[in-house]
Order: C-alpha cells, then sequence, then structure tokens
C-alpha cells in the first residue's frame, strides 16, 4: 500500500514538475485515493494496538513465503 501512495504522490509531483495541471477532478481523485489508503492503514495499526498482530495476515505470508 504504501508503494501506492508513493507511487500517486510522484505522479502528481511530476505533473506539476511538467507544468501539467491535472483536472480538479483527477487531482481530487488523487487525493481522495491518499486519505483513504492513509485512513486503512491508520485504522489497521490501531487494531493491531488494541488486538495483537493479524495472525492470519501473517500465517498467509508464513505460506505463501513457504511455497515461493
Amino acid at each position: 500500500m504504501e508503494v501506492c501512495r508513493a507511487w500517486i504522490r510522484s505522479l502528481m509531483v511530476c505533473a506539476e514538475a511538467e507544468g501539467v495541471a491535472l483536472r480538479s477532478e483527477d487531482s481530487l481523485g488523487l487525493r481522495k485515493i491518499l486519505l483513504a489508503s492513509s485512513w486503512d492503514a491508520m485504522v489497521l495499526e490501531l487494531r493491531e494496538q488494541e488486538q495483537g498482530p493479524d495472525t492470519d495476515a501473517a500465517n498467509v505470508d508464513t505460506v505463501l513465503m513457504a511455497e515461493g
């Protein structure tokens, strides 16, 4: 998810640097994606603090690493 946020930020910065004005709806859409992904990350972090790490996600990572 962090990679996606970084990619979107770099897209916005590059457009501004090149003097390309993003249409307001494009810019707003990208900003909404950044905010939503930031919100999702914050909610997951709070959930982990309250409940501990998500063991299902950890198990999936372990299985994928073992299969890979």
